[in-house]
């Protein structure tokens, strides 16, 4: 989950980007990450240097706070400039509930393979079911018309 205002950054290198999104993603839970260079690294392929760079240019443009313990670093996130507030909610309360519903239907399926319910799933938690799996024309393929087509344009201008 990288929030738009890391892309519109163009202070920020791709790796810095990378670096500050897996960031996010492991701060979510706890509101700070404590991996270090070493995990990080490890994680996106890179060098141990790189991520120390990174590190540091992410933190003199205060996107994150670096504390150290005596025997640990944490790494917060800057939340006046990456808000997460909203995103943690729901990946807190999402997570929980698709895992679990997820594990049920797994094991259901399991036990019953023949006689499978999907309709009270569907029922249940027809609310996290996206929009596209409840209309399947909506995945037909349309060509699009000049309007979209332009309007398309001017946004993919705006971005880059």
């Amino acid at each position: 989950m990288t929030p738009r205002i890391v892309f519109n950054d163009k202070c920020l290198s791709n790796t810095d980007r990378v670096v500050l999104s897996l960031i996010v993603s492991l701060t979510l839970k706890k509101g700070y990450c404590y991996a270090n260079n070493n995990y990080l690294a490890s994680y996106i392929n890179s060098s141990k240097r790189t991520i120390g760079n990174s590190l540091s240019k992410l933190k003199k443009l205060e996107y994150i706070e670096i504390k150290y313990t005596k025997t640990k670093r944490k790494i917060y996130l800057n939340n006046e400039k990456i808000p997460t507030k909203l995103s943690t909610g729901v990946a807190k309360k999402g997570s929980t509930d698709i895992a679990e519903n997820c594990n049920h239907n797994i094991n259901k399926r399991k036990n019953n393979k023949d006689n499978i319910n999907y309709t009270n799933y569907y029922n249940n938690y027809k609310e996290n079911v996206p929009n596209w799996i409840k209309n399947e024309e909506l995945c037909n393929i349309v060509e699009s018309n000049d309007k979209e087509k332009k309007e398309m344009e001017v946004i993919l201008n705006e971005m880059y």
